[in-house]
């Protein structure tokens, strides 16, 4: 009995389209997984900068409020002051108006009287004044302080949308990995098939 041995089959010829193209398929996942990292990578650092900056004006607001609302405690202080001031000279003023009946005492005690009630006036004045200023930076000292709890608050959804962001990128990479061990599995199950039918071929 005569065996005919068959030829084995060229490996370039029985597998050689096969892992060409899946080698391709391997190269191209290759490609788009290096993409999605380095467009990740430019999205968190872009967050980042956000982050940076929400950070940075939520500083500057505080500083600025607590400047503010020094300003607001002097003028108020001020306020205070003069207010006191304006009561004195206008209970002054008063008493010596009431005691000014004539004679020597009227020379003295109402000169004395209208210069208290003009100081009187003038504190009110003043004080009107100092009221606006305090009113003015209290307000600031209000709005800044504002600012500075919504630059806290971007700065913390910023840092949770990039922690969210990393998790995406991880599980897209996990994902393109998962592709590519599929791939070369593809790969060397091919190849380890073929070599098992060439060798099929030599024995019969």
């Amino acid at each position: 009995m005569t065996t005919t041995v068959q030829p084995a089959i060229p490996r370039n010829v029985a597998i050689g389209g096969f892992d060409g193209e899946m080698s391709a398929l391997d190269a191209i996942e290759s490609e788009h997984r290096q993409a999605d990292l380095e467009t990740g990578k430019t999205h968190v650092e872009g967050q980042q900068r956000a982050e940076d900056k929400a950070c940075q004006d939520a500083q500057d607001a505080l500083e600025r409020a607590e400047q503010a609302e020094s300003h607001h405690s002097f003028w108020s202080d001020v306020e205070n002051t003069l207010g006191d001031v304006a009561k004195v000279a206008g209970a002054v003023a008063t008493a010596a108006m009431a005691v000014a009946t004539g004679g020597a005492a009227a020379a003295v005690l109402v000169p004395l009287a209208e210069a208290a009630g003009a100081t009187a006036g003038v504190s009110e004045i003043l004080g009107a004044g100092a009221h606006v200023e305090s009113t003015h930076y209290a307000a600031d000292a209000e709005r800044l302080s504002s600012d500075a709890q919504d630059g806290t608050l971007r700065a913390g959804r910023t840092e949770t949308a990039i922690s969210s962001t990393i998790d995406d990128i991880k599980d897209c990479d996990e994902a393109h990995r998962q592709v590519q061990q599929a791939i070369q599995g593809a790969i060397q199950t091919n190849d380890e098939t073929s070599a098992g039918i060439a060798g099929t071929h030599i024995r019969g």
